[in-house]
């Protein structure tokens, strides 16, 4: 059943379904190329594919959802696949999971690839570090987003936000790392352009919760 009226209803759902669309067929894809065309699974490359399986899983729950929201009109669920409120609530908590997951794995690529490049044996401690800071990050988060003075709201934001501090201090200490070393200036642009990426690749997970 149609239940959009207003065209911007209309341009969110539409939105909705090629977001979620464009990021299912990517990640899929990137995934299955991988899986493909190597017989051995580097952990480098087992990350790749368990981040993008994340990301699908993700984009998946999000088209099916279709949440949108434009002024006082609520809707979810798809004309053609109408959710329960109890359907829409569960799938609604598991995409809380892997949003989670999904911090929690851009925090230990970033780890991984750090210590490789500066000091391999000292990664699994920071991957329990990593790992950690946003099991922390997201209780506390949760714990004062129960709250409903603004105090707590903005402080609720503001730890969500520290989950992303694993790739910040990765992304100063590989740019310090490769400024002090001898490299070719297209080793050093290469790095300095992926570290670039995955701090945006954050940074744009974290706008939503502002």
């Amino acid at each position: 059943m149609w239940l959009y009226q207003a065209s911007v209803e209309v341009l969110q759902f539409l939105m909705n379904i090629f977001a979620n669309i464009c990021g299912c067929g990517i990640h899929s894809y990137i995934a299955i190329r991988i899986i493909a065309n190597y017989d051995k699974m580097t952990q480098y490359k087992g990350f790749i594919v368990a981040q993008s399986t994340i990301f699908f899983i993700d984009a998946t729950i999000c088209l099916l959802l279709n949440y949108v929201h434009a002024g006082d009109n609520i809707y979810y669920g798809l004309p053609f696949l109408p959710l329960s409120f109890d359907v829409f609530t569960t799938l609604g908590s598991i995409y809380e999971v892997v949003l989670q997951i999904e911090a929690a794995l851009l925090s230990i690529f970033n780890v991984y690839r750090t210590c490789v490049i500066v000091r391999p044996r000292f990664k699994y401690m920071y991957y329990i570090i990593a790992i950690s800071i946003n099991v922390v990050s997201y209780a506390l988060s949760r714990m004062f987003m129960i709250f409903l003075k603004l105090e707590y709201q903005i402080a609720s934001v503001a730890i969500s936000a520290t989950s992303a501090l694993p790739t910040i201090i990765c992304y100063v200490v590989i740019q310090r790392f490769f400024r002090d070393i001898n490299s070719s200036d297209h080793v050093k642009k290469m790095q300095s352009k992926l570290s670039l990426g995955l701090l945006m690749q954050v940074a744009l997970f974290e706008m939503p919760s502002y």
